[in-house]
């Protein structure tokens, strides 16, 4: 009969545990061990059931018949006895299966209860070595949790002292920054007012120097307004002068050709001069030039000297397009070139840039006293400062170089080109 395997496990202690491995193992062994015995035990319960089976009961050897012997006495009563004896081994065939079924049942409850005592133990076993798995796994786990815990207190711990810190530094930070503004600021608050009140110094040093300069500029122009009056004077007395003696010119001007014969009459038109041209010596193949000029019909237009602008009645008006008639050339009595307006394309940069020292627009002249403090103050270290005296046309700008007037002579004619 196999041994219990409670009782045979229960009899030594069970050895300490070293590691996870060996514990994981140790219930797969036990469980295979307990399923083996259950085998072993079925097995011998097998053998048990086939042996019981196998065993017959023996009944008495039957009457063997001699038909040698002689009959005997009892031969009437022997199939009564024969029925009873058989009746006694069918009882005793009929008792013995009960017996044997009764042993088999007893021994399939016996094995019953052994198989369930051992699967019970099994159970048991297995239930114990769950519980004291799931008693490590929730102590680990508890375990962990525990070093879980502390770590993250750990960890809220720096990041609190960090915070904290931080918190610290900024608010030092701040406080420098803030006492960095505060200093600036009253830096500035300091310069505004030493700035205002050197503007105001400049200011009233400024109010003063244009006080100055504006009591001198209406000083001096007051002066230029009588030194303008007196020329002016002087150039109508001059102009009434000039007048009498044209004037006078024209008279005997007039006297004299009036006593000319009349063959010199030709001199009084361009026509007969251009003509004649080629019959004198000394004017062949020489280029003379005629300017156009209106001259003053009487005394009033010499006073007043306003043009007529007679040009704009002549044929030829549109040649000179629109301009008034320009020097015209000849040569041996014959026109070779005229000069016209020509088209010029605009350029795209001004004339070169001349700064003159000035007050507001009026520039100002070496002689005055602020002369040099101006052209100080506008001095630009790039441009160079011209005197006022320089050759400028009135609005600042010199004069270009195709403006230049040049006077030739020829044979004592004069003609401007």
């Amino acid at each position: 009969m196999p041994r219990d395997a409670t009782s045979s496990s229960a009899a030594g202690p069970r050895p300490p545990s070293k590691t996870r491995d060996e514990e994981d193992r140790r219930p797969t062994l036990k469980a295979k061990k307990a399923e083996a015995l259950l085998h072993h035990g079925r097995r011998e319960s097998g053998k048990s059931i086939s042996s019981e089976g196998s065993i017959h009961v023996k009944s008495e050897d039957p009457d063997v018949e001699m038909p040698d012997a002689a009959p005997s006495v009892t031969d009437t009563s022997e199939p009564k006895h024969s029925l009873q004896k058989d009746k006694r081994e069918e009882e005793q065939r009929k008792q013995s299966e009960l017996e044997a079924r009764s042993r088999e049942t007893k021994r399939k409850e016996e094995e019953k209860r052994r198989r369930d005592g051992m699967l019970a133990a099994v159970q048991a076993r297995k239930r114990e070595e769950e519980d004291h798995r799931r008693k490590e796994e929730e102590d680990r786990e508890r375990e962990r949790k525990r070093k879980e815990e502390e770590e993250q207190r750990r960890l809220e711990e720096e990041e609190r002292k960090q915070r904290e810190e931080e918190q610290r530094v900024h608010r030092e930070q701040k406080r420098k920054l803030e006492e960095a503004e505060r200093r600036r600021r009253e830096e500035e608050e300091r310069k505004q007012k030493e700035e205002e009140e050197r503007k105001k110094r400049e200011e009233e040093e400024r109010l003063r120097r244009e006080q100055l300069e504006r009591e001198e500029a209406e000083k001096k122009e007051q002066e230029r307004k009588e030194a303008e009056r007196r020329r002016a004077a002087r150039e109508a007395e001059r102009a009434a002068k000039e007048a009498d003696e044209r004037r006078l010119h024209l008279e005997q001007e007039r006297a004299r050709l009036a006593k000319l014969p009349p063959v010199l009459r030709w001199l009084d038109s361009t026509a007969d001069f251009l003509y004649i041209i080629p019959t004198i010596q000394h004017l062949r193949n020489v280029k003379l030039t005629l300017t156009y000029c209106e001259l003053p019909e009487n005394e009033q237009q010499s006073i007043i000297w306003t043009p007529r602008q007679k040009w704009k009645h002549d044929p030829d008006t549109d040649g000179p397009r629109g301009f008034a008639p320009s020097n015209k050339h000849y040569v041996n009595g014959e026109l070779v070139s005229e000069g016209r307006s020509n088209l010029r394309e605009a350029s795209t940069s001004p004339f070169p840039r001349q700064r003159i020292a000035r007050r507001g627009l009026v520039a100002v002249l070496r002689e005055n006293l602020a002369f040099t403090r101006v052209t100080e103050e506008q001095r630009s270290y790039d441009e160079p400062m011209v005197d006022v005296e320089s050759s400028v046309l009135p609005n600042g700008v010199h004069t270009s170089p195709t403006a230049a007037r040049v006077q030739e002579h020829n044979n004592g004619i004069t003609r401007t080109q």
